[in-house]
């Protein structure tokens, strides 16, 4: 048994899989699940007709470019049962080579905007200062141990029994698989809106003055 179906389903929903695999260790109950996958935006529709599927539709030219943005997932950890995970470990990042220069002020900008939920990292070759490789990674592991943390503490506090306190310090956090599935849900919607707003500025050269209303928007939505 490698990570819940929940989770699966989640991902699949935020994500365009393309390569998935699973390590298992029977033994200790640990797996390490991997994805590759590309924005959800070129994922083919479906054709169907009278309730049979034909085939699928071409994907837009308008959002080609986004397979410049290839997105990597690992999950590692281990399970109890079906519904109580440790996670161990999850990195969720894309990582391509392409040249921000011109549109750096802006992506200052929107990295800032998005720096609760995404870290952009900006990698220039000196032998080849016009070759430069940008990382897009989600936070959702400093989330999970912020919140870990957290939840450590509270139940300290409650507990008010400071005996067990060195003992519960050294103890793992289980996350119920609701709790992850909803942190994960969050960091995935920002991490495929921040590519989206990446690709706009970086390739298709689209004016921040533009994409505001949309960041704008999508902001409110997910409040």
């Amino acid at each position: 048994m490698a990570i819940n179906n929940k989770i699966n389903d989640l991902i699949k929903q935020f994500l365009y899989i393309i390569y998935t695999e699973t390590y298992q260790n029977k033994t200790n109950s640990t797996f390490i699940e991997r994805y590759v996958a590309k924005h959800p935006l070129l994922k083919p529709e479906l054709i169907v007709i009278n309730d049979q599927i034909q085939g699928f539709k071409k994907v837009s030219k308008k959002v080609m470019s986004l397979e410049e943005f290839p997105i990597y997932l690992e999950i590692e950890g281990m399970y109890e049962n079906e519904n109580i995970y440790l996670i161990d470990a999850i990195d969720l990042y894309s990582e391509t080579i392409l040249n921000c220069q011109s549109r750096l002020t802006d992506i200052i900008y929107i990295a800032n905007v998005f720096s609760n939920y995404i870290s952009f990292e900006r990698t220039i070759d000196v032998s080849n200062p016009k070759e430069e490789s940008i990382i897009i990674t989600s936070k959702i592991q400093e989330y999970l141990i912020i919140k870990s943390e957290a939840e450590s503490l509270n139940k300290l506090t409650s507990e008010l029994d400071y005996d067990d306190i060195e003992n519960t310090e050294n103890k793992d956090l289980v996350i119920n698989i609701d709790q992850f599935k909803d942190a994960l849900k969050i960091h995935l919607n920002y991490f495929v809106e921040f590519i989206k707003i990446c690709h706009d500025i970086l390739i298709k050269d689209i004016p921040l003055k533009k994409i505001k209303p949309e960041i704008e928007t999508f902001f409110e939505e997910n409040k």
